[in-house]
């Protein structure tokens, strides 16, 4: 999955992929507090700069406090992660999104039209 960066240049998130974690249900809107998702080389070089390691091949940094809320779009999709079989990913509506993990948002026209959960061990 790629995204659109983890600094949108402002409160609002502008159109893209967004990772972060969810601040309570999704309903018409939701709230989402915004972080760094970083892999391979950026992530060995991020945690490096913090001092810090990589495991899994990933690094997450969530530096900043701000919660955005999102308006969530009628026709949203939604992709959970089922984790009574083996961590498959599995459609579900957007009011299912929960769990201890992240998600990727893709923001279209200013709301939300897909929401992916992300399991990160």
């Amino acid at each position: 999955m790629s995204g659109s960066g983890c600094r949108p240049g402002g409160d609002a998130l502008p159109d893209g992929w967004w990772y972060g974690y969810l601040d309570g249900p999704v309903g018409t809107d939701l709230t989402f507090d915004l972080a760094c998702y970083y892999i391979g080389a950026a992530a060995e070089a991020e945690a490096a700069s913090r001092g810090d390691e990589v495991n899994d091949d990933y690094y997450v940094v969530n530096d900043n406090p701000l919660l955005r809320t999102v308006p969530v779009a009628d026709e949203t999709t939604a992709s959970c992660v089922d984790l009574a079989s083996d961590l498959e990913e599995v459609a579900c509506t957007p009011a299912d999104v929960a769990g201890p993990w992240a998600v990727w948002l893709r923001v279209q026209d200013g709301e939300v039209n897909r929401i992916w959960e992300q399991y990160a061990p």
